[in-house]
């Protein structure tokens, strides 16, 4: 199995100290940052799939720089799995944290500590774990 790349960890940790100082924080914790971190994970895998299809910026990073020692430009069917794995963490760190994590803080939040979320989520806090669930946007 692949590791974790070091990017990934990086997005995750740059997540957590962008939203340490905010409200959300202080409602979902480090829930939200985790998520955040997945989601900024997931983005750049699925953009850099598409790497393998670039023949042209493929021929010039394999001639003009040293990443053809660490990327397998050549090997496009590893490649795909590697970014692939990236991708499956990204949507794991992203939905399990909302699902486990995020979801029922919310639920459980004091008054006082769902008042910043009233203008995301609406001024009555939501009664059961499946309000989440129907929303196209949670």
């Amino acid at each position: 199995m692949e590791e974790l790349d070091p990017d990934d960890i990086g997005r995750i940790g740059v997540n957590i100290l962008l939203y340490k100082n905010r409200a959300v924080f202080d409602v979902k914790g480090y829930c939200v940052s985790i998520a955040k971190g997945g989601t900024e994970t997931l983005k750049f895998n699925t953009a850099l799939i598409l790497l393998p299809v670039c023949r042209n910026s493929i021929t010039w990073l394999r001639s003009n720089t040293k990443l053809g020692v660490v990327v397998p430009f050549d090997d496009n069917i590893n490649f795909h799995k590697v970014i692939a794995f990236g991708i499956l963490v990204g949507v794991g760190l992203h939905a399990d944290s909302h699902l486990t994590c995020d979801f029922p803080r919310l639920l459980y939040s004091t008054d006082n500590e769902y008042k910043p979320k009233k203008l995301f989520l609406g001024t009555k806090r939501p009664d059961d774990y499946w309000w989440f669930m129907r929303g196209t946007e949670g």
